[in-house]
């Protein structure tokens, strides 16, 4: 009797461990998934992004000097963000069956369909969104059922993020992008027309027409001018209009050997910590007060002592 009841826990015990074996056989194999499966093979290649969402496209592109995001100059520390993000974003598991279907249509009606594009061919296209939380991003691979919760290794970050920015967020936050070689001049205006000065640069030195110029103070001025960034910049019609229906703190005005021009007018608010600025593109600029307080130097601070 006990001999048969033996037998038969060992047959019992058996097909357990069989069962067992299974079932982590099957879960190794549902969990073996291709690592480079959202990643390009060559990303120096690249010459165009495109990211469409639901409600705008912000197309992002190599013109052979620099990038554009929908034709204007780009953040060039957000690109090196993104060109990290699809070279190291990894898929780390598939959805859970019972939400692939669900996950897939969320993902393709509120998700970002990321195109990458060498030349114009399209290289890898994806959609890329996450849960509420946005602490899980997902991506689901164009023309294929599974969606992934992806990672980057070693970083705790939500990986969708980056091509869920707006296209503010992806602009260019310095204020003069140019270089001094390819300088001609600077006009710097106040309201009071007395106060206001040029900056002409005559091949060896910078200096103020009609003042004794104290270069060093000067070229201060210059650096802090051409280095000039915004913390933010905000799509706010009714703030710009504000703006501009008032006088600015001042106007500055630089242009180029190559005839560009590069317009901004600052507006300071004493007390806020805040100050804005109009260029112009359609963006507020918004600075730190600190940012722009050396800006507003008058005519005589540059006269030598």
């Amino acid at each position: 009797m006990y001999r048969k009841q033996n037998i038969g826990l060992l047959i019992s015990l058996g097909a357990l461990i069989a069962l067992t074996v299974m079932v982590y056989v099957f879960q190794q194999h549902e969990n073996d998934v291709d690592k480079n499966l959202f990643k390009v093979t060559d990303l120096t290649l690249v010459d165009r992004i495109e990211l469409k969402g639901k409600s705008d496209t912000i197309e992002l592109a190599f013109d052979g000097v620099r990038w554009k995001v929908n034709g204007k100059p780009a953040d060039a520390d957000m690109v090196q963000v993104l060109m990290a993000t699809l070279a190291q974003a990894e898929p780390r598991r598939p959805m859970p069956k019972l939400l692939r279907d669900s996950t897939a249509a969320a993902l393709a009606e509120k998700g970002v369909r990321v195109s990458v594009f060498a030349g114009t061919q399209p290289v890898l296209t994806f959609f890329a969104g996450g849960n509420q939380q946005k602490t899980e991003a997902i991506f689901l691979k164009q023309g294929e059922a599974i969606p992934y919760s992806v990672i980057i290794p070693g970083y705790r970050v939500y990986v969708s993020g980056i091509f869920e920015v707006g296209e503010t967020g992806w602009l260019n936050r310095r204020i003069f992008n140019f270089n001094w070689r390819n300088f001609k001049s600077l006009n710097v205006i106040f309201p009071s027309t007395g106060d206001s000065f040029e900056v002409s640069y005559d091949g060896t030195m910078f200096s103020i027409p009609g003042i004794k110029t104290d270069t060093a103070k000067l070229n201060t001025f210059l650096d802090q001018v051409s280095l000039l960034e915004a913390d933010q910049l905000v799509n706010n019609e009714p703030l710009r209009d504000s703006l501009a229906s008032v006088q600015p703190a001042v106007t500055l005005q630089a242009a180029t050997l190559a005839g560009e021009v590069f317009l901004l007018s600052v507006y300071t608010k004493p007390g806020t910590g805040t100050a804005y600025g109009l260029t112009e593109a359609a963006p507020v600029a918004v600075f730190d007060q600190r940012k722009v307080n050396p800006l507003v130097q008058r005519k005589a601070w540059f006269t030598l002592k």
